[in-house]
């Protein structure tokens, strides 16, 4: 029972497990779509919608369209996604300078490439709006209470309204909440391709031959011992075998040590192979009694 235990349990722990990752080839989608496809994890659960999403993308790429248009099309979904998931509304127009440096400062521990490019576009945004030749008179006329009557200002009071909402979000501490940005992911998706859906058959743009420029590839790990080292070794992935082997001399498989030297030019002869031994075969006198302690006593 312990041994077909054993068995099982070895059996399963060196089963290879499969992981998937979502793979881009060509250069037809924009470097915004390709940093959200990239963020994309198949193998986990929560992203299973906008990894069929992502996949879905290959039905409008594979028609002749030029790549600039899909660029205006991301940005634009892009933007419209984003800032319509949240209500607008002002932010302390004197704490825009704080709310940068939080921002850049929580960036620095984001790794999926996606988030990354939200916090920067917010960066980019705030940075713009603060070096502004006109920021320094919209701030006076927010706290005199004036009417905002000039473009100028104006404008730069909507991007803030618009943006205030992803400020609070990406200045706070603590990590984000994943599905909140998967909300977003999907959004954008979505939007993109019903867009370019509607852009193909307006446009009677001609199909080409199918290409997958999006596509799941599945990875096998390594099977390994319960240990956790690996039941067949790999070898180094910087090893280079060496193309010319030394040829082996002859010389390298003659007897050595005590052996009797073999020459080809010397003779071997049956007696000098078989040396004779003399066995002292006199019969002993005295020999050792058995023990009977054996026995059962009665």
């Amino acid at each position: 029972m312990k041994a077909f235990l054993f068995l099982t349990l070895f059996s399963l722990s060196t089963q290879a497990s499969v992981t998937k990752s979502i793979e881009i080839q060509g250069n037809k989608i924009p470097e915004k779509l390709t940093a959200l496809i990239k963020s994309i994890n198949p193998n986990r659960e929560i992203d299973e919608n906008i990894t069929a999403k992502a996949l879905e993308l290959n039905n409008f790429l594979n028609y002749q369209f030029e790549k600039e248009v899909l660029t205006k099309v991301v940005h634009l979904e892009y933007l419209k996604a984003i800032l319509s998931l949240k209500s607008p509304k002002i932010l302390p127009p004197n704490e825009t300078l704080t709310f940068i440096r939080k921002i850049n400062e929580n960036s620095k521990s984001i790794n999926d490439p996606f988030v990354k490019s939200l916090y920067e576009g917010v960066i980019k945004d705030l940075n713009e709006i603060y070096e502004s030749p006109f920021f320094r008179d919209y701030l006076r006329h927010i706290r005199s209470k004036l009417p905002l009557k000039t473009k100028e200002i104006r404008e730069i009071h909507k991007q803030l309204r618009l943006l205030t909402p992803w400020i609070e979000i990406f200045a706070k501490e603590g990590p984000m909440n994943p599905l909140e940005f998967n909300r977003i992911k999907e959004r954008i998706l979505s939007s993109i391709i019903t867009k370019m859906n509607f852009l193909i058959k307006y446009n009677a743009y001609p199909k080409e031959s199918f290409f997958e420029y999006v596509s799941i590839k599945e990875i096998q790990k390594e099977k390994l011992l319960p240990d956790g080292l690996p039941l067949i070794p790999l070898p180094s992935k910087n090893y280079v075998a060496p193309k010319n082997l030394p040829e082996g001399s002859q010389d390298e498989w003659t007897p050595l040590g005590d052996v009797l030297e073999l020459e080809e030019s010397t003779e071997v002869s049956k007696d000098k192979l078989n040396k004779e031994t003399k066995i002292d075969d006199t019969k002993a006198e005295n020999l050792p009694k058995g023990s009977d302690d054996w026995l059962l006593e009665e």
